[in-house]
């Protein structure tokens, strides 16, 4: 019985470790860009489609603020998308990242570096990004 239950775990373990290290390496894989264009002239969010994840510009008076910014070994993606969408990095005026995962906090440093501006997180990122 014990062998049966140690056997089963381990398959079971493998079978884990294949599907997330298989999952790891499709976010590898450079994605299409695409832009989604506002439905109308109103509307002053872009949103960026980077494969697995997306990014969002959000035009102000003053320039943009990017929510997130991907996965660093997505970065030329990232440069991509502000081609493709007409984002200027330094009109960029505020970096927000809404949670700390990798997706998310990837590019904060390169897009700082792009643009000089701010970065706005919760108390619990900040750490990360140092």
């Amino acid at each position: 019985m014990k062998k049966r239950i140690t056997i089963g775990v381990i398959v079971a373990a493998v079978i884990v470790l294949c599907l997330v290290v298989g999952g790891g390496f499709l976010l590898l894989r450079p994605q299409p860009v695409t832009i989604a264009q506002p439905a109308n002239a109103s509307e002053k969010v872009l949103t960026a489609h980077l494969g697995h994840f997306n990014i969002y510009f959000i035009q102000t008076d003053d320039g943009y603020i990017l929510v997130d910014t991907g996965m660093a070994v997505n970065q030329k993606q990232l440069d991509e998308a502000f081609s493709t969408a007409g984002v200027n990095p330094q009109d960029v005026k505020l970096i927000i990242i809404t949670h700390g995962h990798a997706d998310h906090i990837g590019n904060v440093e390169h897009i700082k570096e792009l643009s000089g501006a701010d970065v706005l997180c919760h108390e619990y990122v900040a750490p990360f990004l140092r």
